[in-house]
């Protein structure tokens, strides 16, 4: 995981104050995150980790299904030009040890101020639990995240 290409994600939503959520940069001027995090939002902005201006997005997409959604930059100013374009795919077999990434903001991270720090976490996803219903288990290798 490429730990330059992480956002936060800045949402305001009528008359509450502003949520944190996280994305990934899949490409120069797209955003990778969740659609919970998104949805019913008035105003969207993203930060990358290495600079502290925020970016103003639009939702280009929207999984009807799933929790995922697509946040593309308002201006082309704003495209990271290091951003990789993105590369999917699917499991093409049965593992309970297929190594993951994430990094994120958890509640558990959040200073005084409102902030969060970032938490790392490492992943094994069995790729063979959840198989009907299409979503996967995944158990933390190494310490669980603590309040601060």
């Amino acid at each position: 995981m490429r730990e330059d290409l992480v956002v936060d994600v800045l949402t305001r939503r009528d008359g509450r104050p502003l949520a944190l959520a996280s994305g990934y940069l899949i490409a120069p001027s797209l955003v990778l995150t969740a659609r919970h995090a998104v949805d019913s939002a008035a105003a969207v902005h993203v930060r990358l980790l290495s600079d502290t201006r925020r970016r103003p997005c639009r939702i280009a997409w929207r999984s009807p299904t799933q929790d995922v959604a697509v946040l593309a930059f308002a201006a082309e100013r704003d495209q990271v030009h290091a951003a990789p374009v993105g590369r999917w795919g699917l499991y093409a077999g049965i593992s309970a040890a297929n190594p993951a990434e994430t990094m994120g903001f958890p509640w558990a991270q959040e200073a005084e101020d409102g902030s969060r720090d970032v938490e790392h976490l490492r992943l094994l996803i069995n790729s063979g639990a959840g198989w009907l219903s299409g979503r996967n288990q995944a158990a933390v290798d190494g310490p669980i995240p603590v309040e601060r």
